[in-house]
Protein backbone atom coordinates (compact mmCIF):
# COMPACT_ATOMS: atom_id res chain seq x y z
CA UNK A 1 0.00 0.00 0.00
CA UNK A 2 1.29 3.43 -0.91
CA UNK A 3 2.22 6.18 1.47
CA UNK A 4 -0.09 9.20 1.90
CA UNK A 5 3.00 11.34 2.36
CA UNK A 6 4.16 10.36 -1.10
CA UNK A 7 0.78 11.39 -2.46
CA UNK A 8 1.03 14.74 -0.72
CA UNK A 9 4.49 15.36 -2.18
CA UNK A 10 3.23 14.64 -5.67
CA UNK A 11 0.30 16.98 -5.03
CA UNK A 12 2.67 19.83 -4.23
CA UNK A 13 4.10 19.75 -7.74
CA UNK A 14 0.79 20.75 -9.34
CA UNK A 15 -0.34 24.33 -9.64
CA UNK A 16 -3.63 23.90 -7.77
CA UNK A 17 -3.54 22.34 -4.28
CA UNK A 18 -5.01 18.89 -3.89
CA UNK A 19 -7.04 17.49 -1.04
CA UNK A 20 -4.54 15.35 0.94
CA UNK A 21 -6.90 12.38 1.09
CA UNK A 22 -7.66 12.56 -2.62
CA UNK A 23 -3.94 12.89 -3.41
CA UNK A 24 -3.17 9.79 -1.34
CA UNK A 25 -5.97 7.84 -3.03
CA UNK A 26 -4.73 8.75 -6.51
CA UNK A 27 -1.15 7.86 -5.58
CA UNK A 28 -2.21 4.45 -4.29
CA UNK A 29 -4.27 3.68 -7.38
CA UNK A 30 -1.45 4.65 -9.74
CA UNK A 31 1.71 3.51 -7.93
CA UNK A 32 0.88 0.99 -5.17
CA UNK A 33 1.81 -2.61 -6.19
CA UNK A 34 -1.03 -4.08 -4.14
CA UNK A 35 -3.59 -2.24 -6.28
CA UNK A 36 -2.25 -4.06 -9.35
CA UNK A 37 -3.03 -7.49 -7.91
CA UNK A 38 -6.16 -9.32 -8.90
CA UNK A 39 -8.93 -9.67 -6.35
CA UNK A 40 -8.36 -13.45 -6.23
CA UNK A 41 -4.83 -12.91 -4.88
CA UNK A 42 -6.09 -10.40 -2.34
CA UNK A 43 -8.74 -12.90 -1.22
CA UNK A 44 -5.99 -15.46 -0.61
CA UNK A 45 -4.09 -12.91 1.49
CA UNK A 46 -7.21 -12.24 3.55
CA UNK A 47 -7.82 -15.97 3.96
CA UNK A 48 -4.41 -16.46 5.60
CA UNK A 49 -4.95 -13.67 8.11
CA UNK A 50 -5.62 -14.56 11.71
CA UNK A 51 -9.30 -15.04 12.53
CA UNK A 52 -9.12 -11.81 14.50
CA UNK A 53 -11.78 -9.14 14.21
CA UNK A 54 -9.28 -6.48 15.30
CA UNK A 55 -6.85 -7.41 12.52
CA UNK A 56 -9.59 -7.14 9.94
CA UNK A 57 -10.73 -3.80 11.29
CA UNK A 58 -7.19 -2.35 11.20
CA UNK A 59 -6.78 -3.65 7.64
CA UNK A 60 -9.98 -1.88 6.65
CA UNK A 61 -8.69 1.38 8.12
CA UNK A 62 -5.34 1.05 6.34
CA UNK A 63 -6.71 0.37 2.86
CA UNK A 64 -9.93 1.34 1.10
CA UNK A 65 -9.33 -1.58 -1.25
CA UNK A 66 -9.44 -4.13 1.57
CA UNK A 67 -12.41 -2.34 3.11
CA UNK A 68 -14.40 -2.87 -0.08
CA UNK A 69 -13.39 -6.53 -0.30
CA UNK A 70 -14.01 -7.36 3.36
CA UNK A 71 -17.50 -5.88 3.23
CA UNK A 72 -18.24 -7.35 -0.20
CA UNK A 73 -20.79 -10.09 -0.78
CA UNK A 74 -18.19 -12.46 -2.28
CA UNK A 75 -16.07 -12.54 0.89
CA UNK A 76 -18.88 -12.38 3.47
CA UNK A 77 -19.65 -16.16 3.49
CA UNK A 78 -15.97 -16.94 4.14
CA UNK A 79 -15.34 -14.24 6.73
CA UNK A 80 -14.32 -15.62 10.16
CA UNK A 81 -16.06 -12.61 11.70
CA UNK A 82 -19.47 -11.90 10.12
CA UNK A 83 -19.92 -8.96 12.48
CA UNK A 84 -16.93 -7.06 11.11
CA UNK A 85 -19.21 -4.37 9.70
CA UNK A 86 -20.10 -3.43 13.28
CA UNK A 87 -16.50 -2.29 13.86
CA UNK A 88 -16.56 1.01 12.00
CA UNK A 89 -17.04 3.37 14.93
CA UNK A 90 -15.29 1.43 17.69
CA UNK A 91 -13.01 4.35 18.52
CA UNK A 92 -15.89 6.19 20.17
CA UNK A 93 -17.80 3.27 21.68
CA UNK A 94 -18.02 2.48 25.35
CA UNK A 95 -17.88 -0.73 27.36
CA UNK A 96 -21.63 -1.29 27.26
CA UNK A 97 -21.53 -1.73 23.48
CA UNK A 98 -19.11 -4.62 23.79
CA UNK A 99 -21.22 -6.30 26.46
CA UNK A 100 -24.36 -6.13 24.33
CA UNK A 101 -22.58 -7.36 21.20
CA UNK A 102 -20.84 -10.23 22.96
CA UNK A 103 -17.30 -8.98 22.32
CA UNK A 104 -14.62 -9.24 24.96
CA UNK A 105 -14.10 -5.96 26.86
CA UNK A 106 -10.32 -6.24 26.44
CA UNK A 107 -10.67 -5.90 22.68
CA UNK A 108 -11.48 -2.22 23.01
CA UNK A 109 -8.18 -1.27 24.66
CA UNK A 110 -6.25 -3.52 22.26
CA UNK A 111 -7.80 -1.83 19.24
CA UNK A 112 -7.27 1.67 20.56
CA UNK A 113 -3.65 0.89 21.37
CA UNK A 114 -3.01 -0.34 17.81
CA UNK A 115 -4.66 2.67 16.21
CA UNK A 116 -2.94 5.10 18.58
CA UNK A 117 0.55 3.80 17.80
CA UNK A 118 0.27 5.10 14.24
CA UNK A 119 -0.27 8.61 15.59
CA UNK A 120 2.54 8.78 18.15
CA UNK A 121 5.76 10.71 17.73
CA UNK A 122 9.06 8.79 17.84
CA UNK A 123 9.73 9.49 21.52
CA UNK A 124 6.26 8.46 22.69
CA UNK A 125 6.28 5.40 20.44
CA UNK A 126 9.50 4.17 22.06
CA UNK A 127 8.09 4.81 25.53
CA UNK A 128 4.88 3.02 24.57
CA UNK A 129 6.83 -0.14 23.76
CA UNK A 130 8.86 0.03 26.98
CA UNK A 131 6.29 1.31 29.45
CA UNK A 132 4.34 -1.74 30.58
CA UNK A 133 2.98 -2.73 33.94
CA UNK A 134 4.34 -5.54 36.09
CA UNK A 135 1.72 -7.89 34.57
CA UNK A 136 3.11 -7.01 31.10
CA UNK A 137 -0.18 -5.37 30.14
CA UNK A 138 -0.36 -2.17 28.16
CA UNK A 139 0.23 1.03 30.09
CA UNK A 140 -1.47 4.38 29.46
CA UNK A 141 -4.93 2.86 29.54
CA UNK A 142 -6.07 4.59 32.73
CA UNK A 143 -7.25 8.07 33.63
CA UNK A 144 -4.48 10.66 33.51
CA UNK A 145 -5.65 11.98 36.89
CA UNK A 146 -5.45 8.56 38.61
CA UNK A 147 -2.52 6.46 39.80
CA UNK A 148 -2.33 2.70 39.50
CA UNK A 149 -3.18 1.05 41.79
CA UNK A 150 -5.73 3.62 42.95
CA UNK A 151 -4.79 3.23 46.62
CA UNK A 152 -1.15 4.08 45.91
CA UNK A 153 -1.30 7.74 46.93
CA UNK A 154 -4.18 9.74 48.45
CA UNK A 155 -3.90 13.41 49.44
CA UNK A 156 -6.36 15.70 51.22
CA UNK A 157 -7.87 18.63 49.31
CA UNK A 158 -8.67 21.66 51.45
CA UNK A 159 -11.13 23.02 48.89
CA UNK A 160 -13.19 19.83 48.55
CA UNK A 161 -12.60 18.62 52.14
CA UNK A 162 -11.93 15.08 50.92
CA UNK A 163 -9.09 12.85 49.76
CA UNK A 164 -8.20 12.64 46.06
CA UNK A 165 -5.79 10.51 44.11
CA UNK A 166 -2.28 11.96 44.18
CA UNK A 167 -2.35 12.64 40.44
CA UNK A 168 -5.41 14.87 40.89
CA UNK A 169 -3.00 17.51 42.25
CA UNK A 170 -0.59 19.58 40.21
CA UNK A 171 3.14 19.61 40.86
CA UNK A 172 2.80 23.05 42.49
CA UNK A 173 0.06 21.96 44.94
CA UNK A 174 1.15 18.44 45.88
CA UNK A 175 3.76 19.55 48.42
CA UNK A 176 1.61 22.13 50.22
CA UNK A 177 -0.06 21.49 53.56
CA UNK A 178 -3.34 23.13 52.49
CA UNK A 179 -3.50 22.04 48.91
CA UNK A 180 -6.30 22.22 46.36
CA UNK A 181 -6.90 19.77 43.54
CA UNK A 182 -6.53 20.45 39.83
CA UNK A 183 -10.31 20.71 39.59
CA UNK A 184 -10.20 23.89 41.70
CA UNK A 185 -6.80 25.17 40.58
CA UNK A 186 -7.27 24.79 36.82
CA UNK A 187 -9.47 26.84 34.53
CA UNK A 188 -11.92 26.17 31.75
CA UNK A 189 -11.04 28.43 28.83
CA UNK A 190 -13.61 29.82 26.42
CA UNK A 191 -11.22 31.91 24.35
CA UNK A 192 -7.92 33.71 24.82
CA UNK A 193 -9.73 36.45 26.78
CA UNK A 194 -12.09 34.54 29.11
CA UNK A 195 -11.59 31.61 31.43
CA UNK A 196 -13.59 30.39 34.42
CA UNK A 197 -12.62 28.44 37.52
CA UNK A 198 -14.70 26.15 39.70
CA UNK A 199 -15.41 29.03 42.09
CA UNK A 200 -17.02 30.87 39.15
CA UNK A 201 -19.17 27.80 38.49
CA UNK A 202 -20.29 27.73 42.13
CA UNK A 203 -21.22 31.42 41.92
CA UNK A 204 -23.17 30.79 38.72
CA UNK A 205 -25.03 27.86 40.26
CA UNK A 206 -26.11 30.10 43.13
CA UNK A 207 -27.67 32.52 40.62
CA UNK A 208 -29.55 29.79 38.77
CA UNK A 209 -33.04 28.72 39.75
CA UNK A 210 -33.11 26.29 42.67
CA UNK A 211 -36.82 25.42 42.65
CA UNK A 212 -37.19 21.78 41.63
CA UNK A 213 -39.54 21.42 38.67
CA UNK A 214 -39.48 25.12 37.82
CA UNK A 215 -38.27 26.41 34.47
CA UNK A 216 -34.48 26.60 34.86
CA UNK A 217 -32.65 29.87 34.53
CA UNK A 218 -29.22 30.18 32.97
CA UNK A 219 -26.09 32.16 33.74
CA UNK A 220 -24.17 33.37 30.68
CA UNK A 221 -20.74 34.83 30.02
CA UNK A 222 -20.02 36.23 26.56
CA UNK A 223 -16.82 37.61 25.02
CA UNK A 224 -17.38 40.85 23.09
CA UNK A 225 -13.83 41.38 21.83
CA UNK A 226 -13.56 42.69 18.28
CA UNK A 227 -11.44 39.73 17.13
CA UNK A 228 -14.52 37.47 17.35
CA UNK A 229 -16.73 39.74 15.26
CA UNK A 230 -17.16 38.27 11.81
CA UNK A 231 -18.81 39.45 8.61
CA UNK A 232 -22.24 38.81 10.17
CA UNK A 233 -22.81 40.64 13.45
CA UNK A 234 -25.04 38.03 15.08
CA UNK A 235 -25.32 37.21 18.75
CA UNK A 236 -24.16 33.65 18.20
CA UNK A 237 -20.93 34.86 16.56
CA UNK A 238 -19.48 35.66 20.00
CA UNK A 239 -18.00 32.90 22.21
CA UNK A 240 -20.45 32.12 25.00
CA UNK A 241 -20.52 30.04 28.19
CA UNK A 242 -23.97 29.05 29.42
CA UNK A 243 -24.55 27.36 32.79
CA UNK A 244 -27.98 25.80 33.27
CA UNK A 245 -29.40 23.51 35.95
CA UNK A 246 -31.47 20.47 35.09
CA UNK A 247 -35.14 20.63 36.16
CA UNK A 248 -34.59 17.99 38.86
CA UNK A 249 -31.67 19.95 40.33
CA UNK A 250 -29.37 16.90 40.44
CA UNK A 251 -27.04 18.05 37.67
CA UNK A 252 -26.13 21.09 35.62
CA UNK A 253 -24.87 21.56 32.08
CA UNK A 254 -22.05 23.87 31.10
CA UNK A 255 -22.15 24.63 27.37
CA UNK A 256 -19.42 26.48 25.48
CA UNK A 257 -20.41 27.69 22.00
CA UNK A 258 -19.01 29.81 19.21
CA UNK A 259 -20.30 30.28 15.66
CA UNK A 260 -17.64 31.45 13.23
CA UNK A 261 -18.67 33.11 9.94
CA UNK A 262 -16.62 33.27 6.75
CA UNK A 263 -17.33 33.99 3.09
CA UNK A 264 -16.35 31.47 0.42
CA UNK A 265 -16.27 31.47 -3.37
CA UNK A 266 -18.46 29.10 -5.35
CA UNK A 267 -17.29 27.37 -8.54
CA UNK A 268 -19.25 26.82 -11.75
CA UNK A 269 -20.87 23.64 -10.40
CA UNK A 270 -22.15 25.51 -7.33
CA UNK A 271 -19.64 23.86 -4.98
CA UNK A 272 -17.07 25.09 -2.49
CA UNK A 273 -13.41 24.27 -3.10
CA UNK A 274 -12.30 21.72 -0.50
CA UNK A 275 -8.90 23.38 -0.08
CA UNK A 276 -10.52 26.74 0.73
CA UNK A 277 -12.93 25.07 3.15
CA UNK A 278 -10.09 23.31 4.96
CA UNK A 279 -8.13 26.58 5.15
CA UNK A 280 -11.22 28.27 6.59
CA UNK A 281 -11.46 25.67 9.35
CA UNK A 282 -7.76 26.03 10.14
CA UNK A 283 -8.24 29.79 10.54
CA UNK A 284 -11.16 29.12 12.89
CA UNK A 285 -8.89 26.88 14.96
CA UNK A 286 -6.23 29.57 15.22
CA UNK A 287 -8.71 32.29 16.23
CA UNK A 288 -10.44 30.42 19.04
CA UNK A 289 -11.98 27.09 18.02
CA UNK A 290 -9.02 25.14 19.41
CA UNK A 291 -10.15 26.05 22.93
CA UNK A 292 -13.48 24.32 22.32
CA UNK A 293 -12.17 21.28 20.41
CA UNK A 294 -9.53 19.90 22.77
CA UNK A 295 -10.32 16.33 21.76
CA UNK A 296 -9.47 17.01 18.11
CA UNK A 297 -6.23 18.94 17.80
CA UNK A 298 -4.95 19.99 14.36
CA UNK A 299 -1.90 18.11 13.17
CA UNK A 300 -2.92 14.81 14.79
CA UNK A 301 -5.30 13.68 12.04
CA UNK A 302 -8.05 14.89 9.71
CA UNK A 303 -9.98 17.92 10.87
CA UNK A 304 -13.20 17.02 12.63
CA UNK A 305 -14.93 19.77 10.65
CA UNK A 306 -14.26 18.00 7.33
CA UNK A 307 -16.23 15.00 8.59
CA UNK A 308 -19.37 17.14 8.28
CA UNK A 309 -19.17 16.58 4.52
CA UNK A 310 -18.71 12.82 4.81
CA UNK A 311 -22.11 11.72 3.55
CA UNK A 312 -22.07 9.87 0.25
CA UNK A 313 -24.77 12.16 -1.18
CA UNK A 314 -23.12 15.42 -0.05
CA UNK A 315 -22.50 17.73 -3.03
CA UNK A 316 -21.12 20.76 -1.18
CA UNK A 317 -17.41 20.35 -1.95
CA UNK A 318 -15.30 20.12 -5.07
CA UNK A 319 -12.02 18.22 -4.68
CA UNK A 320 -8.98 19.21 -6.74
CA UNK A 321 -7.38 16.03 -8.07
CA UNK A 322 -4.99 17.46 -10.64
CA UNK A 323 -6.78 15.40 -13.31
CA UNK A 324 -9.54 16.70 -15.54
CA UNK A 325 -12.93 15.19 -14.78
CA UNK A 326 -11.79 12.85 -11.97
CA UNK A 327 -12.47 12.75 -8.27
CA UNK A 328 -15.58 13.47 -6.22
CA UNK A 329 -17.35 16.71 -6.99
CA UNK A 330 -15.53 17.33 -10.27
CA UNK A 331 -17.80 15.52 -12.72
CA UNK A 332 -20.37 17.24 -14.92
CA UNK A 333 -23.05 14.55 -14.66
CA UNK A 334 -24.21 15.69 -11.24
CA UNK A 335 -24.79 19.43 -11.20
CA UNK A 336 -26.18 19.61 -7.68
CA UNK A 337 -24.19 21.88 -5.39
CA UNK A 338 -24.35 23.36 -1.93
CA UNK A 339 -27.85 24.81 -2.51
CA UNK A 340 -29.29 21.29 -2.68
CA UNK A 341 -27.28 20.12 0.34
CA UNK A 342 -26.70 22.93 2.84
CA UNK A 343 -29.67 24.76 4.32
CA UNK A 344 -30.10 28.21 5.79
CA UNK A 345 -33.30 27.57 7.76
CA UNK A 346 -33.25 27.83 11.57
CA UNK A 347 -33.02 24.59 13.49
CA UNK A 348 -30.65 21.63 13.37
CA UNK A 349 -32.37 20.00 10.38
CA UNK A 350 -30.42 22.24 8.00
CA UNK A 351 -26.99 21.60 9.58
CA UNK A 352 -24.20 19.26 8.51
CA UNK A 353 -23.23 18.07 11.98
CA UNK A 354 -20.71 15.71 13.59
CA UNK A 355 -20.72 14.92 17.32
CA UNK A 356 -18.20 13.02 19.46
CA UNK A 357 -19.74 11.63 22.65
CA UNK A 358 -17.54 10.87 25.63
CA UNK A 359 -16.88 12.43 29.01
CA UNK A 360 -17.13 15.76 27.18
CA UNK A 361 -19.42 16.12 24.19
CA UNK A 362 -17.85 18.03 21.31
CA UNK A 363 -19.77 18.89 18.15
CA UNK A 364 -19.35 20.84 14.93
CA UNK A 365 -22.24 22.02 12.77
CA UNK A 366 -22.06 23.74 9.38
CA UNK A 367 -24.76 25.57 7.43
CA UNK A 368 -25.30 28.69 5.33
CA UNK A 369 -25.72 31.87 7.31
CA UNK A 370 -29.37 33.05 7.17
CA UNK A 371 -28.07 36.51 6.25
CA UNK A 372 -25.99 35.19 3.37
CA UNK A 373 -26.77 36.81 0.01
CA UNK A 374 -27.10 35.18 -3.38
CA UNK A 375 -23.83 36.67 -4.65
CA UNK A 376 -20.79 34.67 -5.73
CA UNK A 377 -19.46 34.63 -2.17
CA UNK A 378 -21.56 32.70 0.34
CA UNK A 379 -21.32 33.11 4.11
CA UNK A 380 -20.79 29.75 5.83
CA UNK A 381 -21.50 29.47 9.56
CA UNK A 382 -19.49 26.92 11.58
CA UNK A 383 -20.96 26.21 15.01
CA UNK A 384 -18.57 24.80 17.65
CA UNK A 385 -19.92 23.44 20.94
CA UNK A 386 -18.68 21.67 24.08
CA UNK A 387 -21.11 20.31 26.66
CA UNK A 388 -20.00 19.26 30.14
CA UNK A 389 -22.32 17.64 32.66
CA UNK A 390 -21.74 18.61 36.30
CA UNK A 391 -22.94 16.41 39.14
CA UNK A 392 -24.81 18.30 41.87
CA UNK A 393 -26.16 15.31 43.78
CA UNK A 394 -23.28 15.28 46.28
CA UNK A 395 -23.12 18.51 48.24
CA UNK A 396 -20.87 19.45 51.12
CA UNK A 397 -20.68 22.25 53.68
CA UNK A 398 -17.42 24.08 54.37
CA UNK A 399 -17.58 26.78 57.05
CA UNK A 400 -21.38 26.35 57.03
CA UNK A 401 -21.51 27.29 53.32
CA UNK A 402 -23.13 24.71 50.99
CA UNK A 403 -20.79 23.80 48.14
CA UNK A 404 -20.42 21.14 45.46
CA UNK A 405 -17.19 19.55 44.32
CA UNK A 406 -15.84 19.32 40.75
CA UNK A 407 -16.66 15.97 39.18
CA UNK A 408 -14.62 13.71 36.92
CA UNK A 409 -15.78 15.37 33.70
CA UNK A 410 -14.76 18.80 34.92
CA UNK A 411 -11.15 17.65 35.40
CA UNK A 412 -10.92 16.50 31.78
CA UNK A 413 -12.58 19.68 30.47
CA UNK A 414 -9.96 22.01 31.96
CA UNK A 415 -7.41 23.78 29.81
CA UNK A 416 -4.26 21.60 30.08
CA UNK A 417 -2.12 24.76 30.11
CA UNK A 418 -3.81 25.98 33.31
CA UNK A 419 -2.02 23.36 35.46
CA UNK A 420 1.13 21.25 35.43
CA UNK A 421 0.40 17.54 35.78
CA UNK A 422 2.65 15.78 38.31
CA UNK A 423 4.62 13.21 36.29
CA UNK A 424 6.60 11.79 39.22
CA UNK A 425 4.14 8.98 39.93
CA UNK A 426 5.26 5.64 38.50
CA UNK A 427 3.09 3.22 36.53
CA UNK A 428 0.41 4.26 34.08
CA UNK A 429 1.71 7.81 33.75
CA UNK A 430 0.34 9.80 30.86
CA UNK A 431 3.11 11.70 29.05
CA UNK A 432 2.85 15.42 28.40
CA UNK A 433 4.11 15.56 24.83
CA UNK A 434 4.69 19.00 23.30
CA UNK A 435 4.52 17.76 19.70
CA UNK A 436 1.20 18.99 18.26
CA UNK A 437 1.17 16.19 15.66
CA UNK A 438 1.45 13.48 18.35
CA UNK A 439 -1.58 11.68 19.74
CA UNK A 440 -0.16 12.31 23.23
CA UNK A 441 -0.12 16.09 22.70
CA UNK A 442 -0.61 17.62 26.13
CA UNK A 443 -3.50 19.86 25.05
CA UNK A 444 -5.67 16.91 24.06
CA UNK A 445 -8.27 15.89 26.62
CA UNK A 446 -6.96 12.32 26.77
CA UNK A 447 -5.22 10.10 24.24
CA UNK A 448 -7.59 7.19 24.94
CA UNK A 449 -11.13 7.31 26.24
CA UNK A 450 -11.04 7.49 30.03
CA UNK A 451 -12.13 4.14 31.56
CA UNK A 452 -12.74 5.73 34.98
CA UNK A 453 -15.58 7.98 33.85
CA UNK A 454 -17.96 6.71 36.52
CA UNK A 455 -15.51 6.99 39.42
CA UNK A 456 -14.81 9.89 41.73
CA UNK A 457 -11.22 11.08 41.75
Amino acid sequence: MGSPQSGERSASTTESPKCPLVAATLHNCQHSPIYRMTEEILMIIMKHLDADILTQHCLRRASRLFRRLILGSHYRPYSPNPGVDDMRYLWDLNDEYWTLRGFEPGHMDMLRSRLRNDQLCTACLQSSELNRTSENSLAWIGCKFSSWPRSQCRLHCAGCDRFHDGRAFSAAQAGKEKRICIGREGALRLCEHIQISWSDVESGLARCSTVVGAKPTAAEIRCDKAIHRACCQTKEARPTICLEKAPDGRCAFLTLTWTAHARLDVNEQGRFDSHQVRSMFQRHRRTGAHFLMLGSQPGSGPLMEMRCFGRADCTCLSYATGQEGSGPGSGQSNTKGYKDCLGRRPGWASWHQVTDFDLITESVGIRLCPRSSTSEKQCVATHYARRIQLDLARRIQIDWIPRCNPNHKWFHALDPDSYVLDDTTLENVWPSCKDASCRNYHRRTQTLRCPSRGQAL
